[in-house]
């Protein structure tokens, strides 16, 4: 049995004194595992955590361990050794597909969003493609990102702002493809269930809005017209930071 592809080393276990188990995220299978040979001591095109690269994985039967033919065409985790911040959310991001991901498993969004995100620890940009909504979920907007007492220091330390909304935003894609959808957009508080970001489908309302909304729920035109003017008048005295 023969397969092949392209993919990214994701782990390496020593095995013996020469030889690794290794796990492979591959475009077209998943997850795959087996052997390299003469990996612990390869002087030569040695193989490492990180690199992107085209492999074969061989066995005589499916439910063998099998043997990898790895050839890699470059090295995610070089241009991070100088970045503390990158490099732990690239190795962080290899240990959940190697914890959560089943073998052998086919992952099309997963494996593009994956690649994208370390993309974007080599070469961060505000303008990266993981800060746009992923198809059926929702993507973490810069803007909503909350920044407690020292948490620009934090952030330079862990490899910036958007490549902790880069990474955070992968992280909820795994959960979605392992079937955990978070829906963000939901609040059991929020009007229709919802987090309320317009009234009567208007990012500027006006008090008719307002009161077309409340019809909506069974209060008069009237009374909804008293609220409004209560509240109004209870927060005129409040100070706006």
């Amino acid at each position: 049995m023969k397969l092949e592809s392209v993919g990214i080393l994701i782990s390496m276990q020593p095995f013996g004194e020469r030889d690794s188990i290794a796990r492979i995220f591959t475009r077209d299978y998943g997850v795959l595992a087996g052997m390299l040979r003469g990996a612990q001591v390869a002087k030569k095109n040695k193989p490492l955590t990180g690199q992107v690269g085209s492999l074969s994985w061989n066995a005589r039967l499916d439910s063998q361990l099998g043997v990898f033919h790895w050839e890699a065409s470059r090295n995610l985790a070089a241009p991070l050794m100088s970045d503390v911040g990158a490099l732990s959310f690239m190795n962080s991001a290899f240990a959940l597909l190697v914890a959560l991901l089943p073998e052998r498993e086919k992952y099309d969004a997963l494996w593009s969003r994956t690649n994208d995100m370390l993309d974007s620890l080599v070469l961060p940009t505000t303008d990266s493609k993981l800060s746009t909504p992923p198809r059926g979920g929702v993507g973490l907007p810069v803007s909503g990102v909350y920044s407690p007492p020292g948490g620009s220091r934090r952030a330079k330390r862990c490899g910036g702002g958007q490549q902790s909304i880069n990474y955070l935003s992968w992280e909820i894609d795994l959960l979605r493809e392992l079937g955990y959808a978070l829906d963000l957009t939901r609040c059991s508080n929020g009007y229709n269930g919802e987090h309320a970001t317009s009234i009567n489908n208007h990012g500027n309302p006006t008090i008719e809005d307002m009161l077309i909304v409340g019809e909506s729920i069974r209060i008069p035109q009237k009374r909804g017209r008293e609220i409004i003017l209560n509240i109004k008048e209870k927060c005129s005295g409040i100070a706006l930071v």
